[in-house]
């Protein structure tokens, strides 16, 4: 008797084991490139969100000032007609 289908089958083994480790290998790769990606994305996001909260204040800001300009102009004018 040989051996030949046993040889094959361990050849076969070989060749998916062989095969796993490389999918793991390119597996761990990419789940860190996208780990990396990640906390960029993450990063930008917050940049974004304090840029965002800084233009809304600097926005409520330009219209707290209008207000009282158009408060200030108000009184002035109605200043203006009782003594004028």
């Amino acid at each position: 008797m040989t051996n030949v289908g046993s040889d094959a089958m361990r050849a076969i083994i070989t060749l998916i084991d062989a095969f796993v480790a490389t999918e793991d290998a390119l597996l761990n790769e990419r789940l860190a490139r996208v780990a990396e990606i990640e906390t960029r994305n993450k990063a930008a996001a917050v940049i974004s969100g304090v840029l965002a909260l800084i233009s809304m204040a600097l926005g409520v800001g330009t219209v707290l000032m209008a207000f009282r300009n158009v408060q200030t102009s108000a009184h002035d004018r109605k200043t203006k007609e009782y003594v004028g």
